[in-house]
């Protein structure tokens, strides 16, 4: 009985996951829309329409980094999380590192 609840709380939370996300997606649509098409609806300076593009790009953004978010817990679901491979300096990581982490007192014997 309780794998049952326990099966059916998780379908809920996968259905509102699933709602918020959808929810999401139409706001950035629905917000890029109208950006788009104030800017088409009278004769615009091109300061007015550079910041009318600048706009819509981030929104643009924003739905690919939320497309991309959602890819992401796809794979993570079918048991694939993604690695992404990019370089970076050891030294700024150790560096990063040593900064976030408390510092140690030595322990009995000095160590």
């Amino acid at each position: 009985m309780l794998g049952r609840l326990e099966l059916e709380l998780a379908l809920e939370r996968e259905r509102r996951f699933i709602a918020d996300a959808s929810h999401e997606l139409r706001t950035l649509l629905a917000l890029l829309r109208t950006e788009l098409e104030l800017a088409l609806r009278r004769p615009r300076s091109n300061d007015e329409l550079e910041q009318s593009i600048g706009s819509a790009a981030k929104e643009a953004d924003r739905l690919s980094q939320l497309a991309e978010d959602l890819l992401v817990l796809a794979q993570a679901d079918e048991g694939k999380p993604p690695v992404r491979r990019e370089r970076m300096d050891v030294g700024d990581l150790v560096s990063v590192s040593a900064f976030d982490s408390p510092q140690k007192q030595p322990g009995p014997g000095g160590h």
